[in-house]
Parts: C-alpha cells; structure tokens; sequence
C-alpha cells in the first residue's frame, strides 16, 4: 500500500515504516503520527500513533538473513564501514581527527578495521553523547541499509550482548569481530 497525497510521487523518498506500508516520505509519516498522537482529524488509523521510518525506499520482502550469510555479516559491515570512512576522507568530509585515523588504517592493515569500528560507532553516538549507541542512535545505519542488507536488523539487535538496549563501543567491537577498541583509544 501506498500512501499518497495527490502531489507527484518520489520514489527516491519514499520509506517503508513499521506497519509495512511505503509511504511518500518520511514528513508524511511524521505527520500523521502527529495527527494521531494529538487525535486530530487528519489521523487514518489510531495504530499509527506509534509509527515509524523502518528505512528507506518502497516496502519490500526482505527475506530471512541465513546463517551463512549472519556469519559473514561481520566482515562485509568491516569493509563497508572502511570504505565509508575512506571515501569520505577522500572529499574532505571527515574531521580531522577522523582523517588522521583514516591515513593511520591505510598505512597499517591491523588498524583498518578498529580505527573504521572507532569511527563510526563515535559518530552514531550523538543524542545524547553519553558513551553508548542507543536503538534511536542507530537509525541512521540501519535505515539506509535496511533495503539493501536484510541481515542489518538482527545484526544490530545481536551486538547488545547484555540486553540493555544500547551497544557499547566493546559490544561493536566484539560484534564486528575486532581487536579490543580500548588499546586503540
């Protein structure tokens, strides 16, 4: 189901939201949690005063994440994470110290994965800064990849080993199956 609202559709967009339902971006979406939260006439469905962005892109079947394909997880979120850092520090999008970390992975293959683990986990870690990445905090990751990598989402959830609902940088770390991040640091 699509939700429109008679303006011209772009399916660059358009999300796919909890209920499993493609929606024309995610202000509509916002919107009508709002209307429905406030109980206001715009509100289609009372569910809805609990709905979310689940990622971004037209709902779809996503498919079981198999075993194999869990167990390789790990390494292709490592080299991912490396490229983001690297193609970033290529356009001059990383701070400095981020870029000197980038350089330093390049010059010695034993940090490329800690300092990328590093990296991304201190960037997820904004609202509020506080030492852990919360479920909200990972969003950004798991939205944009929902779409492409199907085994994102039980990814994530495994990487909170003592179930408190927020991942600390040695729960990323064991989870991407690096060496200890603290000697990093």
């Amino acid at each position: 189901m699509i939700h429109q609202s008679g303006a011209a559709i772009l399916v660059r967009r358009q999300v796919c939201t909890n209920h499993n339902e493609t929606w024309n971006s995610d202000c509509a979406v916002y919107k009508q949690r709002c209307e429905c939260t406030d109980e206001l006439d715009g509100c289609q469905d009372p569910k809805n005063t609990h709905l979310h962005v689940e990622y971004y892109g037209q709902c779809r079947d996503m498919g079981e994440c198999s075993e194999e394909e869990m167990a390789d997880f790990p390494r292709r979120m490592r080299e991912w994470l490396f490229n983001v850092m690297k193609d970033l520090a290529n356009r001059e999008q990383l701070s400095p110290l981020y870029s000197e970390m980038e350089q330093e992975a390049e010059a010695d293959e034993q940090k490329r994965w800690v300092n990328a683990a590093i990296w991304r986990w201190c960037e997820l870690d904004t609202h509020p800064v506080d030492r852990s990445v919360s479920r909200h905090e990972l969003f950004p990751i798991r939205a944009t990849l929902l779409s492409m990598e199907h085994c994102i989402a039980p990814f994530l959830d495994g990487c909170d080993t003592n179930g408190d609902r927020d991942i600390s940088l040695s729960e990323w770390a064991k989870c991407l199956q690096v060496t200890d991040v603290s000697t990093a640091l």
